[in-house]
């Protein structure tokens, strides 16, 4: 997280690169060692509107596009996390992630969104 979302955005890339530099090399060992083909090869962050809320910006589309350039950095796939959790209510940056979505994935190819707005929520019976 960072004020300035550009920064966020470099840190986000950074880290993703720096820790999933070996995620396709070590997924085609595995399908050489198991002769099980891996489809795709994903990548899932941080809720987007967690980590960019605490920058001052109106959209979040920049993070969106560093998330993309990571995922073609290290070959993957897609990426998911440009997502916002408000099933139990929507926070600033919830709202500003959710207006960004349609800007953000014209933006990207590798970029998956997503809003979870419910939950379930077991509740065990107790006797009186």
């Amino acid at each position: 997280a960072a004020q300035d979302l550009k920064a966020c955005a470099t840190r986000a890339y950074d880290k993703i690169c720096r820790t999933a530099a070996s995620l396709v090399a070590t997924g085609d060992a595995l399908e050489r060692e198991y002769g099980i083909p891996i489809i795709n090869r994903r990548i899932s962050v941080t809720p987007i509107a967690l980590v960019a809320e605490s920058s001052d910006a109106d959209d979040y589309v920049l993070m969106a596009e560093q998330l993309d350039r990571a995922a073609a950095e290290v070959g993957v796939n897609f990426i998911g996390g440009f997502s916002a959790l408000v099933h139990k209510g929507a926070t600033p940056g919830d709202t500003r992630l959710i207006d960004s979505i349609p800007r953000a994935l014209a933006a990207t190819e590798r970029v998956c969104a997503s809003v979870n707005v419910a939950s379930s929520l077991r509740l065990a019976k107790t006797s009186a």
